[in-house]
């Protein structure tokens, strides 16, 4: 410690600041990825290791581990649209992100060492990316760093600033505190829940950071790396470069009105230079435009707005905070002749409310609350921060300055505390939620050491399908909406060829498509995780209310299951006719697995089905081959 407190004493203020910084950095790092190490503590004290990739949010699993697959099973895609039977569906990820941001992590760890990699890199990534932005806009180290710790881990912080009810208040309150609370810990540790797993933010904090400095500057170099990051957006999160396209937008029509000629001529070569680098994704875009069942694969997994071309007023609080902002942040930055501060802030706002509101100009908008997720909080952070710093100015001319610093530090300390708190309380949940019945992972892993990398597994359970996807090289039988170009007829083909060859009867594949148990799996955790729901597999979010402003107030009943499409299903299951001779002729099967879950359902004898070979047999669990399938060729 000694040694420690000379070295630090012979530090210069910049080197001082690096050590904070780098700690803090670590801190966060290490917070994030904490809930993967005691996962794969506890799981490892019961044999069971592979469950210690879990991620924090479920419905995030599939992007990642799927790429991860691919890299192990040697099959990396070449193009959006190329699809590995029933793998995977359509994505604007670029090919050569997967080796430069994943592969590194996958060669150092393994395939269960990325998430917990993953996890770390991208949190300090990203906290070093706020600090940075909020350091160009405020000038303050002791204060821009306290901001990047807390709003690294709190990512709804701009929101719960502006609490609209008692309870709001008290969720305010609960995440400054170095405590965990049960069922709350939810309003921490999210701002990598979906970064993680699609870091866009990785190349989105880049992009504001030039963008600043192209207005700070109006320099030639930084147009060209908005550029460059602008046309990387394309393929992180479709939110993004659409963000991406009206910031620049504004900038070159409002630098027009103002006869900032340079500033305008800048923007078009940001805006070039990102079109070129976006060739790739409109490529592949247009031949998706080409396939069958686009238009279906875009229902069911958009969640798509067609109200028409209506402004949405239902958000009147939230233009009242931008409207409010602007003048704050206006005289302000008068006052302090900074006015690129607010003209970099005040597109960033403006460029929100367009966005929020782009069915105005196109008809329609794409899980517009996703706008708040993924984007306005950002510009709403960085404006509550110039609103800091001026309270901050006025405390430090009374010479309250040094009392405030240390009240924020002792703020972000404390939330650094709690978010630690949370990943041990986020752990302990998915190791008690994520419980297999005896068997289904070993004879899971057995798969994976044993399967070709070409094998159809046939399974009714979704489950199931998910673990094999996860877990093995092997494809599945059934396509699962959010993933498949399949249309609903064959989707449904599937369907009734499986619950057909397992005997299941016609009341218990009513049942099943009437079970709406998918939020209370995940969020309540009133259901096993085993328990999820078929027709959100088979639909998602294609029978989601598309009234403007249902996204954004998630109307209820949105995702209960239509009871005359169950109804209809049901019946056309009745009398489909299926003949086990006919397996294999039209699509390609090679394994029948049947597991505990597989047997709840399941009223065949497959031990007295012809052409089927035993191939593994223990703890209950087993996997057949089937002998006798005709060749069925893959999807091109």
């Amino acid at each position: 410690m000694g040694l420690f407190s000379f070295f630090v004493v012979q530090m210069t203020e910049k080197q001082k600041r690096y050590l904070i910084l780098g700690s803090l950095a670590l801190a966060v790092a290490l917070i994030y990825s904490s809930y993967h190490f005691y996962l794969f503590l506890w799981y490892s004290q019961r044999g069971e290791q592979y469950w210690s990739v879990l991620p924090m949010t479920p419905g995030y699993a599939s992007t990642i581990w799927a790429r991860l697959r691919e890299l192990a099973d040697g099959y990396l895609r070449i193009a959006d649209v190329s699809l590995f039977e029933y793998r995977n569906g359509l994505t604007t990820l670029h090919p050569l992100l997967n080796p430069f941001l994943y592969y590194p992590l996958y060669l150092i760890g393994g395939l269960r060492g990325v998430m917990p990699l993953a996890d770390a890199f991208f949190a300090a990534i990203t906290f070093a990316l706020l600090y940075k932005i909020a350091h160009l806009l405020t000038g303050r180290f002791f204060l821009a760093a306290p901001f990047a710790s807390i709003f690294v881990m709190v990512r709804d912080l701009p929101f719960m600033l502006l609490p609209r009810s008692m309870n709001a208040v008290k969720d305010l309150v609960k995440v400054f505190l170095p405590v965990s609370f049960p069922g709350d810990s939810r309003n921490r540790l999210n701002f990598l829940t979906m970064e993680s797993v699609k870091p866009g933010f990785v190349i989105f904090g880049p992009f504001l950071i030039f963008v600043f400095l192209l207005l700070k500057s109006e320099r030639r170099k930084y147009a060209v790396l908005a550029g460059v990051f602008y046309g990387l957006l394309f393929y992180t999160y479709t939110y993004y470069w659409i963000y991406g396209t009206i910031v620049l937008g504004i900038i070159f029509l409002s630098s027009l009105l103002r006869r900032k000629y340079r500033t305008a001529r800048y923007s078009t070569i940001s805006l070039a230079i990102g079109g070129g680098i976006s060739l790739y994704y409109w490529m592949t875009y247009f031949a998706a435009q080409r396939l069958p069942w686009i238009e279906t694969y875009l229902n069911r997994t958009g969640w798509i707005e067609s109200g028409g071309h209506q402004f949405r007023t239902s958000q009147w609080f939230f233009y009242i905070v931008v409207v409010v902002l602007l003048v704050i942040l206006y005289r302000y930055c008068k006052a302090r002749a900074r006015m690129f501060i607010f003209d970099f802030l005040a597109v960033l706002l403006i460029a929100g409310v367009v966005g929020l509101n782009i069915q105005v100009f196109t008809g329609t908008n794409v899980q517009p609350v996703h706008w708040y997720l993924r984007i306005i909080f950002i510009p709403l952070a960085l404006s509550f921060l110039m609103c800091a710093q001026c309270v901050f100015e006025r405390v430090e001319k009374k010479g309250l300055g040094r009392p405030l610093t240390v009240i924020v530090w002792i703020l972000a300390l404390s939330v650094l505390g709690g978010s630690a708190s949370d990943a041990y309380a986020f752990a302990k949940i998915r190791f008690h939620t994520f419980e297999q019945p005896t068997g289904v992972m070993p004879s899971v892993l057995w798969m994976n050491e044993h399967l070709p990398r070409d094998a159809v597994v046939l399974t009714p359970i979704p489950y199931s399908s998910e673990l094999f996807l996860y877990y093995t090289p092997a494809k599945i039988f059934l396509p699962k909406a959010a993933g498949t170009m399949a249309g609903e007829d064959e989707m449904i083909e599937r369907l009734f060829i499986l619950y057909s060859l397992y005997g299941i009867p016609a009341s218990t594949l009513d049942a099943e498509l009437r079970n709406d148990t998918l939020a209370q799996t995940f969020i309540q955790r009133q259901f096993p995780a085993t328990h999820m729901a078929l027709f959100d597999y088979l639909y998602f979010q294609q029978f989601y209310s598309q009234a403007l402003d249902a996204s954004i107030n998630i109307v209820p009943g949105a995702d209960a299951p239509p009871g005359l499409k169950v109804d209809q299903i049901v019946s056309s299951y009745g009398a489909y006719p299926f003949d086990i001779s006919d397996l294999g002729k039209k699509y390609k099967v090679d394994y029948l697995y049947l597991g505990p879950l597989e047997k709840e359902i399941s009223t065949a004898d497959f031990d007295e089905m012809p052409d089927l070979e035993k191939v593994y047999d223990v703890d209950g669990v087993r996997l057949y081959k089937i002998q006798k399938t005709e060749a069925v060729p893959p999807r091109t």
